[in-house]
């Protein structure tokens, strides 16, 4: 089994791939992993623990990334590769193309979507989704992590019997649970600074609250091309005070900062599973976020927290309300994330996808 990844970095999808990886003594079938461009952290990480890693050195030459997993899987007699993402997957095809060797090919499909796009209907969109519909024949499998994914795919054409649904997984560091809370309520977010985390939204938030009376205090973890125009936003509205822009964390500070705060909060206008929502339900964290396919499928509405309409700021402030103001409230619910997110464990995960990739072999 060859996993093929388009970059090495530790974003969402690759920290679940490398995730199943250092599992790999659960599973019956050998894992591998190639990675399209320059080797990196990941790829040091993963050599380090002992997983086979190919580092195909493509850079900006995606030809030559193309060629160099071409001979990787002639030389090699894979039964399975799946490739994470369009741009993996259209490598995938052009190198089985220069080799005799046919693996089955599965596509990972991580969002709502087959590209990383802010807006799911702009061009790009639209032109990938024709693409890979013309293209979806030559696939054995679509792999994804939530069935918001799939509804939205099969409404755009796609076969829906190609499909398999097997959500994220997640994995805490042994001995970390929330901390004790503080005197000022905390509300945490970890999210790429991108339009559609409707960051702005979450600050608007805080400044109902605090005309409101409420003392908070909101801590955003991440970066991203909309992150000065949010610390301008909230200078302007003067909530800048009770705002904490941190920028991008280690895995290790920002499950810390998570811990220590009361709620968790996430805004997006879609999301595909969203894996900061099952490390804070882990820890312990009550959730209030947008009603969006893959978020409303781990959080359980007034049960584990609060799922709030798309663009609603005073839906959005009421939630945050009622969670920071009622202790018994907050530590039920967080009680109940806690309990709900053993059900997203990775030992699950893996035995799902090894009894996909036998089911395909």
């Amino acid at each position: 089994m060859l996993h093929v990844l388009s970059a090495d970095g530790w974003g969402g999808t690759e920290v679940q791939v490398a995730e199943q990886l250092r599992r790999r003594e659960m599973s019956q079938c050998h894992q591998a992993l190639a990675v399209l461009d320059s080797h990196g952290e990941l790829h040091h990480q993963l050599r380090y623990e002992g997983v086979e890693v190919h580092a195909l050195e493509g850079g900006r030459n995606f030809s030559k990334a193309i060629w160099r997993l071409a001979r990787l899987i002639r030389i090699r007699p894979w039964d399975l590769v799946e490739a994470y993402g369009f741009r993996a997957s259209v490598a995938v095809r052009l190198a089985q193309a220069l080799t005799l060797s046919r693996p089955t090919i599965v596509m990972g499909v991580r969002n709502v979507h087959m590209v990383e796009t802010e807006e799911v209907t702009n061009l790009k969109s639209r032109l990938v989704l024709a693409v890979e519909r013309r293209l979806s024949w030559t696939v054995t499998c679509y792999d994804a992590n939530s069935r918001g994914a799939v509804e939205f795919l099969v409404k755009s054409g796609f076969p829906s019997e190609k499909f398999r649904v097997i959500p994220n997984g997640v994995s805490l560091p042994e001995g970390l649970e929330a901390a004790t809370r503080h005197e000022q309520p905390t509300i945490v977010s970890v999210a790429r600074f991108v339009s559609r985390k409707r960051h702005e939204h979450l600050i608007r938030a805080v400044a109902v609250l605090r005309d409101r009376g409420h003392n908070v205090r909101c801590v955003l973890i991440g970066t991203g091309p909309t992150l000065e125009s949010c610390r301008r936003f909230a200078r302007e509205l003067g909530v800048d005070e009770h705002v904490e822009m941190l920028g991008e964390l280690s895995q290790p500070n920002t499950l810390q900062a998570v811990a220590a705060a009361d709620v968790f909060a996430l805004c997006s206008l879609w999301e595909g599973l969203p894996g900061s929502v099952l490390e804070a339900m882990a820890l312990g964290l009550p959730v209030v976020a947008t009603k969006v396919s893959g978020t409303s499928e781990v959080v359980v509405d007034e049960a584990t927290g609060f799922l709030v309409p798309v663009d609603d700021i005073e839906a959005l402030a009421g939630a945050l309300a009622r969670v920071l103001s009622d202790a018994a409230l907050r530590q039920r619910m967080g009680e109940a994330a806690k309990t709900r997110a053993t059900q997203y464990s990775f030992e699950r995960v893996v035995q799902a996808k090894d009894a996909l990739y036998r089911e395909l072999a």
